[in-house]
């Protein structure tokens, strides 16, 4: 209301400023000399019609406008208290909430305790089960490492059983060769001899 008010007060008072800026003019160029009498007496009539536009309209538009401010004002500062006032009610009603929430705890503090024994119990439970299964978990994971062990010391063994047949079986197969070697090295200096023998008597 106060801003509609306002722009009728402001356009009006414009209006008025503009009237009042024609006359200022026309009289300033009646005392220059600037316009002739008939000019002059049509400024005079301008301005003796805004004087009456501004008594018979201006005027009673702007005391209207005063009337309806005034008005406008206690209506805006009940608004504010009653604004105050829901601020107030609700911080009233939240802790009025709060109290009556802490009477109900110390009213039912037993069943309180009893729903809070009875959670903590079953936490209690559901730990231990916990517990149960990582123990569980833990010998299991030892077993497999136990039978691990226990599977790479057989292989261990089976590839050293291996690695000695094999020395064995190596180490046999040189000396063999070498009787072999030596045996023929035998044959062949007897051939060598023989031929040379021979060659001795061919000769």
């Amino acid at each position: 209301m106060r801003e509609i008010a306002g722009g009728l007060y402001n356009m009006f008072k414009k209006a008025l400023m503009k009237m009042s800026v024609i006359g200022i003019i026309g009289a300033a160029f009646m005392a220059c000399g600037v316009v002739d009498v008939e000019q002059a007496q049509g400024v005079v009539d301008l301005r003796a019609r805004i004087l009456e536009i501004q008594t018979t309209q201006v005027d009673p538009l702007v005391e209207q406008i005063n009337a309806i401010e005034e008005q406008v004002a206690p209506i805006e500062a009940e608004i504010e208290a009653l604004e105050r006032q829901r601020e107030e009610l609700y911080g009233e009603a939240e802790e009025i909430g709060q109290q009556f929430d802490n009477e109900m705890r110390e009213r039912f503090d037993s069943t309180y305790m009893e729903g809070d024994q009875a959670r903590q119990e079953f936490e209690n439970e559901i730990q231990e089960r916990h517990r149960e299964l990582e123990e569980k978990e833990r010998s299991l994971h030892e077993e497999k490492q136990r039978l691990h062990d226990e599977l790479e010391e057989a292989n261990q063994e089976k590839r050293h059983a291996i690695e000695d047949a094999g020395q064995d079986t190596w180490e046999a197969l040189e000396f063999e060769m070498r009787e072999k070697e030596e045996e023929a090295q035998k044959v062949s200096k007897s051939m060598w001899r023989a031929w040379d023998d021979e060659r001795d008597e061919a000769q």
